[in-house]
């Protein structure tokens, strides 16, 4: 009895904890979306796994979305590299995983974009999957304004008598004060001057860092296009103001044609570097290491022909000698 009596408590304890999966099948493709729950209806604050697997031939390559559009009514959380396992004699399973978090409650729908492959020598293919609504709870239901209440003032203290005879220490001690502020300032001005970078000088300090470590010589040459990325995005961001680190490729270079700032080769150099770095970060392939060193002797003229702009960002006062 008292055994039965424990594993009633353990199903019990673990019931919520229970998952369920929605798994649509197109062809070669497979797409699973587990969600918590027996069935479609999470909480705001809950996300949803989306695995996204297609089997082919050792040829198989897959055109698999980043994430969800603009428009969408959820948000990208996190996403896996794309691998592939061995399921068969030259045979393997791509697969990819996603998790995303519902923006917003009520009856929504989720639908993973169109997905396309092509397998051996045959001609592009791709898959649809159906739409899936889900219910989307929160704990906030309706806010009742009548009962918040205001922050309570407080009190005032009574005002306390001047102290006439200690007005002239209390001078005293101001101008002290002021002497030495002034001191500080001035050491610092006369003694402590150093030249600020501009973002361009910054980049090429931060690219020989880099280049210095030889990443791809030890085999890390995915870790080195990585870094080498960010570099050139906080390049963009501090010298142009462009959101590109918190852009995705294909957004950046969708707002890249507008720049006025840009030559056409700039542009040529920014669309190809970029979308060769996407290439190897998410199909996980390494690059050779004279790539590597092709793409980091590209960013440095990139950046060196910034010279004009350094120029007048020092008549201008931004750089201190």
């Amino acid at each position: 009895m008292t055994r039965v009596l424990l594993l009633t408590i353990v199903w019990i304890s673990a019931a919520p904890f229970c998952h369920a999966d929605i798994v649509q099948t197109n062809g070669p493709a497979s797409l699973t979306i587990q969600h918590p729950g027996n069935t479609p209806t999470i909480a705001l604050a809950d996300t949803i796994t989306v695995t996204l697997t297609v089997d082919g031939s050792t040829t198989l390559r897959v055109q698999a979305p980043l994430e969800l559009p603009r428009s969408a009514k959820w948000q990208l959380v996190e996403r896996s590299k794309a691998d592939r396992d061995s399921i068969g004699p030259e045979r393997v399973r791509w697969r990819l995983v996603y998790r995303f978090a519902p923006r917003e409650p009520g009856e929504v729908s989720f639908a993973f974009p169109e997905v396309k492959f092509r397998d051996r020598d045959d001609q592009d293919q791709s898959a649809t999957w159906e739409p899936i609504t889900f219910t989307v709870k929160t704990q906030i239901t309706k806010l009742d304004r009548a009962a918040i209440r205001g922050v309570a003032d407080i009190e005032s203290l009574p005002a306390a008598a001047p102290d006439i005879a200690m007005w002239p220490v209390w001078t005293a001690l101001a101008a002290v004060a002021e002497l030495l502020a002034a001191g500080w300032f001035g050491w610092r001005r006369w003694f402590r001057r150093r030249e600020l970078k501009t973002p361009a000088a910054w980049a090429l300090s931060e690219l020989d860092r880099l280049v210095a470590l030889e990443l791809p010589k030890h085999g890390r040459s995915e870790r080195f296009i990585t870094l080498l990325t960010l570099l050139l995005r906080r390049y963009l961001d501090k010298q142009f103001q462009l959101p590109a680190r918190r852009q995705t490729t294909p957004e950046f270079l969708r707002d890249l044609d507008a720049q006025s700032e840009f030559t056409a080769e700039e542009k040529r150099f920014l669309t190809t570097f970029l979308s060769r770095c996407d290439a190897v970060k998410f199909a996980g392939t390494e690059m050779p290491t004279d790539e590597c060193n092709q793409w980091a002797n590209a960013t440095r003229i990139f950046l060196q022909s910034d010279k004009k702009l350094n120029e007048e960002g020092r008549k201008a006062g931004r750089i201190q000698i």
